[in-house]
């Protein structure tokens, strides 16, 4: 995964969002569902922050392959 390699240790939607190539409020919305596990920074804060590593499985785990039987 060439776009994680640089990437911060833990990332904010924003970066999650330029890594999944979706929008941030998309990155935060899977995040508020629970389906992209984030920590929360301060109690009653909406600061997150996804762990490299967490991001890498997510993205293994929801990929799609492409057959080739065209």
């Amino acid at each position: 995964m060439p776009e994680l390699v640089n990437a911060p240790r833990l990332m904010t939607a924003r970066d999650v969002a330029l890594v999944l190539a979706c929008s941030p409020r998309t990155a935060t919305n899977l995040i508020s569902s629970g389906k992209l596990p984030a920590v929360r920074l301060g109690q009653g804060r909406t600061a997150y922050r996804v762990s490299r590593d967490v991001l890498a499985d997510f993205i293994q785990r929801h990929a799609t392959r492409q057959d080739s039987a065209a």
